[in-house]
């Protein structure tokens, strides 16, 4: 029941102060009701209501409304009901126990005129709903004043409707006040017109299982001094009860997520009073600055008044010292929970004061601010560099932690402590950033692909500058901001550029202070004269990346511009430099120094151009052809802006006839590969051979035959890497072979076959033409024991479709060339190749050293390109030889296999004879090749050029080989082969099917 005595919390309400005189517009307005006839007074009924009684005020009455005899009272107005605290025994308008509602409706007023008097007062889980207007018109008065909230049911506490207007004229009222835990929200109109008013005033929040928060979505207007539009206590935080360790018989634990005061996108504060703060959050009384009262801004305040302040919050105990590494640009929730949110707008006039202050701290915890992209923070400029004037945002002697996305002009004053200052691309600073002592940094950060600048001229007592990379945060970052930095050389402290961070310098600049290059960092300079773009005056440290852009005033010299001047010393060196901007003839040469970077800018010719000997050949006959006369139109309007070009090396690339040469090896490849097949023949009926694994004492039956005819399958793919100026290509090739075995005498076999093979081979940036090879092969093979030597010959004439093209970009957009020369030509290849080898049985396994040779001559028609303009190539016929020396082992043995899993694997009984060999393969000639060739469209007084083909020198060949003769078909053999060439930049991998049917 009621107690007559109870008043709100001492921590939760100002205290009572009555016989203060009136003043100003209070007593103004005293006046004017003291002059207006008295109005009917409402009347409520029932007058003594019981529990859970409904009561309906209207009527006339001047006594109030005493409801404290009952709870869960629901109680509003009808029509213009007038209400007052006239009453000299109530002390309030309407007078409430506990678990009320009351409704004041939007015609409805509720006036009060008595000091020390209330609109409506209740003591615990009551909700008041005001939609129509309260007047306090007498000092020390509240329009709504309630104790706490124990139901834990939003919406709990005090509205103010969007109808709602409250009205506090007398001083130190207060329009709303709640106990502790007890949630408040307005939506409708506060007028603060007398001094040390409050619009809403709350306790702390110290029960989180109870929802509570505070929110302004209307219009509070601050015009008295010394008043305050929003004041809370400690501990307003929104958040929920998480098992946090994966416990379920441990306790859930509150894990705040969001600010528990709030300032709405439609909310609006004004202040205009001196001496007045828009929002203040956090108990004067707690001298531990662990207030955690957080406070968002998604609205406007307006600070007009002198020395007032927009947001004043106190420290907390629960905001670690943030870790930038996990901080994502792209996901704002990453930094997780901030003392103040602003997303919405701060601004201040000539004679405000800060406009968002951190009153305190609590040691090793870090207040924490962010300002978002549509949030901003702006004080008046006019009285920069007058005490408490121009203040943006004041700090602490703890540590501040502010992100800047939005805007924020006017000082930042951050105090002692490790205060760090984080600003995005696109976000605006204009004002001094003033640290303390600690350790004060600035980070930049971004993902946009602009260069956004800062002018480090604003920052005061900050000892480092931190360029670090955009988001997210990972290794295949790509997107991230370059960023500029003025006004730098009064800066003494150290300029660092993280991993994937990027100080551009288009203009230069003296840092004066220490430079440290993290492994992935860039530096961007302009080299455009002999003024070095970047001077450190402190110690540099080099890693990571520079690139050095041409500026428009730099000219080829013979002696070096000094890119980066490192007056305190250099350590280390760029792990990369690169010249983007070096075009045609004119390219650039690092080096350093004991002071810094030097690049060397110089026009060396279409020659000195040239990355490798082939493109130096090309290189000269473009030169000899400017010299001359005659060439084709088109071939002339490309060497006419030959040094404008930017990528020479793509233009000597393009006309390169080194397309052809691959078409050599694939050739000779395809010979040797049926020589191998032939050579790895296994060893048949050797007297007395017997099944090494099973024990049986039989000889195993001899399957050799006079004449055996069969046919094969075969397969190839073979890719040669790029190297040494050598383009890449690929080749497939695929065919079939037919042949016959006859051995006219127990220990010589002969061998005669026929084949047909075709595929294509497809050359970087040249394209894919295709080879068609008609072959004949004839072996031999004599054994002598272990002792067997084999030879083979074979023949195979090349049909040659041509297509190569050539592309390039030319000096201008609209120049560049794309073409393709067409031609078929045809060749003639022999190759002769011998194997000899001796088996030494060792155990069930045969070891058999093997060492062989092969040599071919390849003869190929002139090539003379069509399609292709002046800049089709004339190829001239080629005779080329390639040798090559083979020394290996091969492992064979044999299987008599009788037993099987199932019916399906019947087929599978017969005779196995698998064989494994490695060896080394080497060239001994040919490897290298030449090809001349000379331009279409060249004058015919000008010469051509030889470029060289090149192919590994050696490499490893493993093959694996498979034979079955079945035991019901014995006149069949089945054999299947595996082998592969790896050499340096070259892998082959050859597969032969073969079936034979002997008689």
């Amino acid at each position: 029941m009621h107690d007559p005595n109870r008043r709100l919390d001492a921590g939760s309400r100002l205290p009572l102060a009555p016989g203060l005189v009136c003043t100003g517009l209070a007593c103004a307005g005293l006046l004017a009701a003291s002059l207006v006839p008295s109005a009917a007074r409402a009347a409520c009924t029932p007058t003594s209501p019981a529990n859970d009684a409904t009561v309906t005020c209207s009527g006339t009455d001047s006594t109030g409304y005493d409801g404290s005899g009952a709870d869960n009272l629901t109680i509003s107005t009808t029509g213009a009901a007038i209400l007052d605290d006239s009453s000299p025994t109530l002390d309030a308008a309407i007078l409430v126990d506990d678990d009320s509602t009351v409704t004041i409706g939007a015609a409805a007023t509720v006036r009060v005129t008595e000091q020390n008097g209330a609109g409506i007062r209740g003591d615990d889980d009551n909700f008041i709903d005001n939609k129509g207007r309260i007047e306090l018109n007498a000092n020390d008065t509240r329009g709504i004043a309630i104790d706490q909230n124990t139901t834990g049911v939003l919406p709990n506490g005090a509205v103010n409707s969007a109808t709602g207007v409250i009205q506090v004229v007398g001083d130190r009222s207060y329009a709303i006040e709640t106990g502790n835990n007890t949630g408040v929200a307005t939506s409708g109109t506060i007028n603060l017109i007398g001094d040390e008013t409050r619009g809403l005033s709350g306790g702390s929040r110290l029960d989180y299982t109870k929802p509570a928060n505070v929110t302004n979505s209307g219009l509070i207007n601050i015009e008295g001094d010394d008043a305050f539009g929003m004041k809370f206590g400690d501990g307003w935080l929104d958040g929920s009860f998480q098992d946090t360790d994966n416990n379920p018989n441990t306790a859930t634990v509150f894990v705040p997520t969001a600010a528990g005061i709030r300032n709405q996108g439609d909310g609006t504060i004004n202040v205009t009073g001196d001496r007045s703060t828009g929002i203040f959050a956090g108990d004067t009384a707690n001298t531990d600055g662990d207030h955690d009262s957080f406070v968002l801004n998604a609205g406007t305040i307006s600070v007009t008044g002198t020395d007032s302040i927009g947001v004043s919050v106190g420290g907390n105990g629960r905001l670690d010292r943030y870790d930038l590494s996990t901080f994502n640009l792209n996901n704002s929730n990453t930094l997780g929970l901030v003392t103040v949110n602003n997303s919405g707008e701060i601004t201040g006039d000539a004679d405000s004061g800060p406009l968002v202050v951190f009153r305190d701290f609590n040691a090793g915890h870090e207040n924490r601010l962010l300002i978002g992209g549509g949030g901003s923070i702006v004080a008046d400029l006019t009285n920069q560099g007058t005490a408490d004037r121009a203040i943006a945002i004041r700090g602490t002697d703890g540590d501040e932690f502010i992100v800047n996305v939005g805007q924020v002009q006017g000082d930042v004053e951050l105090g002692g402590g490790d205060d760090r200052w984080l600003q995005l691309s696109g976000a605006q600073q204009s004002g001094n950033l003033i640290g303390g002592a600690g350790q004060d940094e600035l980070t930049l950060v971004g993902t946009r692909t602009a260069a956004d600048t800062f002018d480090v001229g604003n920052l005061q007592g900050f000892e480092a500058i931190r360029i670090a990379r955009g988001a997210p945060i990972t290794q295949s970052s790509t997107t991230t901001t370059p960023w500029r930095l003025t006004n730098t050389s009064g800066f003494t402290g150290l300029v660092e550029v993280q991993n994937d961070g990027i100080l551009d310098v288009p203009t230069p600049i003296t840092l004066g202070g220490a430079l440290d290059v993290q492994s992935r960092g860039t530096i961007q300079v302009t080299l455009d004269g002999t003024t070095p773009p970047l001077t450190v005056q402190g110690a540099t440290s080099l890693d990571g990346n520079l690139v050095v852009r041409k500026g428009a005033n730099l000219t080829p010299s013979a002696t070096p511009y000094r890119v980066i001047l490192a007056n305190g010393g250099v350590t280390g060196q760029f792990a990369s430099i690169r010249f983007p901007d070096a075009s045609g003839t004119r390219i650039f040469t690092s080096s350093y120094d004991t002071l810094g970077v030097l690049a060397l800018f110089q026009d060396v010719g279409l020659v000195g151009v040239a990355r490798n000997a082939n493109q130096r050949a090309i290189a000269q006959s473009l030169f000899d052809l400017t010299n001359s006369n005659g060439n084709q139109d088109d071939l002339q309007a490309v060497l006419d802006g030959l040094n404008d070009i930017q990528n020479l090396a793509s233009v000597y690339d393009a006309l390169s006839p080194e397309a052809y040469d691959a078409q050599t090896t694939v050739s000779v490849e395809a010979g040797r590969r049926i020589a191998a097949m032939l050579f790895d023949r296994p060893r048949e009926c050797r007297t007395g051979e017997r099944d090494p694994w099973t024990g049986n004492p039989n000889a195993l039956p001899c399957h050799a035959r006079r004449l055996s005819p069969w046919a094969a399958g075969l397969g190839s793919f073979r890719r040669r890497d790029a190297f040494s100026g050598h383009a890449r290509y690929d080749a497939q090739m695929g065919g079939i072979i037919a042949g016959v075995d006859f051995q006219p005498v127990s220990n010589l076999d002969f061998t005669l076959a026929v084949s047909g093979q075709r595929g294509g081979i497809d050359v970087a940036r040249a394209g894919e033409s295709t080879l068609t090879l008609a072959e004949v092969t004839g072996a031999a093979a004599l054994n002598l024991g272990g002792l067997r030597l084999q030879g083979a010959a074979t023949y195979g004439h090349g049909f040659h479709q041509d297509r190569r093209q050539i592309q390039f970009d030319g000096p201008t957009p609209t120049t560049g060339i794309n073409v393709r020369g067409t031609d078929d030509h045809e060749s003639d290849r022999t190759l002769l190749a011998t194997e000899i080898g001796y088996r030494v049985p060792a155990g069930p396994v045969g070891v058999e050293p093997i060492f062989g040779f092969d040599w071919a001559w390849m003869s190929q028609d002139g090539i003379r390109e069509a399609d292709a303009g002046g800049f089709g190539l004339d190829v001239e016929s080629r005779d080329d030889e390639i040798g090559s020396l083979r020394a290996g082992v091969r492992l064979s043995t044999v299987y008599d296999h009788k037993t099987y899993l199932g019916p399906w694997l019947e087929w599978m009984t017969g005779v196995w004879r698998p064989t494994f060999d490695v060896a080394w393969r080497q060239f001994v000639e040919g490897n290298e090749r030449d090809v001349a060739a000379r331009l279409q469209g060249g004058a015919d007084t000008a010469g051509g050029f030889e470029i060289q083909g090149k192919e590994d020198p050696g490499g490893a060949e493993i093959g694996l080989g498979l034979r079955l003769i079945p035991t019901d078909a014995n006149r069949l053999r089945l054999d299947l082969r595996y082998q592969a060439y790896v050499a340096e930049h070259t892998l082959e991998q050859d597969l032969v099917a073969q079936a034979t049917i002997a008689f």
